[in-house]
């Protein structure tokens, strides 16, 4: 079964930011308005991603996004395989 959901595009101001792309469209869906960049900057917790000898570290994924959504870095595996692939593709 197919929802008629209307699409929600990430890009071009959240190229690493499909989580807010993706709740915005759902949320609108069921009549709440819904922006992704509130969403984003406003609700989903985030967190630094921080070069250091062992590589590079974040937040826990179930606390925090790690990084940023509208930025080079964001959602990005980190060391100890912890986060999402880039724009949540892996």
């Amino acid at each position: 079964m197919q929802l008629p959901v209307r699409t929600v595009l990430q890009n071009p101001e959240l190229p690493n930011g499909c989580e807010a792309a993706s709740l915005a469209a759902l949320l609108n869906y069921k009549g709440v308005p819904a922006d992704k960049l509130d969403l984003a900057y406003g609700y989903i917790p985030r967190g630094d991603i921080e070069e250091t000898t062992d590589g590079r570290t974040g937040p826990d994924p179930e606390l925090a996004y790690a990084g940023d959504p509208a930025g080079g870095t964001g959602g990005e595996r980190l060391s100890g395989g912890a986060g999402l692939g880039p724009a949540c593709g892996g």
